[in-house]
């Protein structure tokens, strides 16, 4: 307590040599309340957080999964529901191994959906080009080629404005 005062700390209680310690800048042998450590770099915390999540506000990669509703509020997002890992992972950029549903992503995209679309629509939104095939016809009609199939001369007349 006096060391602390002595060094500009005004304290309410008994910190431990290992605090005292680690604001010298020393590494020491066992750990301390992680809440304590967020409380030093200025976090008001409201439940003890785990060493993981500690460990990734300083940039350090963990070797256990933490939740991702913690890391999706970690970076600033109002979660109502846990994330996956992999929609996590999309946010910041790799490619995962299984697929997400086409509306979450959608929605974290912006776009405010009723029901599922496909992925294969959402593919397209963002200019891949998808497994399925659309009709070649169509494709061709949508890019103003003439296509293979012949189409009733009466219909391709009322198409160029004549009265058949």
């Amino acid at each position: 307590m006096v060391a602390a005062e002595l060094h500009g700390f005004s304290v309410q209680r008994r910190f431990s040599a290992t605090v005292l310690a680690e604001l010298h800048g020393f590494s020491v042998q066992r750990r301390f309340s992680a809440a304590v450590l967020a409380e030093l770099h200025g976090f008001s915390v409201q439940r003890r957080f785990s060493a993981t999540v500690l460990a990734e506000l300083h940039g350090f990669t963990v070797q256990r999964r933490i939740s991702a509703a913690v890391l999706a509020e970690l970076h600033g997002f109002s979660v109502q529901r846990r994330f996956s890992a992999t929609v996590l992972a999309e946010l910041h950029g790799f490619t995962v191994q299984r697929r997400i549903s086409a509306a979450v992503l959608a929605e974290l995209h912006g776009f405010s959906v009723q029901r599922r679309i496909s992925a294969a629509v959402l593919a397209e939104l963002h200019g891949f080009t998808v497994q399925r095939r659309i009709s070649a016809a169509v494709l061709a009609e949508l890019h103003g080629f003439s296509v293979q199939r012949r189409i009733s001369a009466a219909v391709l007349a009322e198409l160029h404005g004549f009265s058949v």
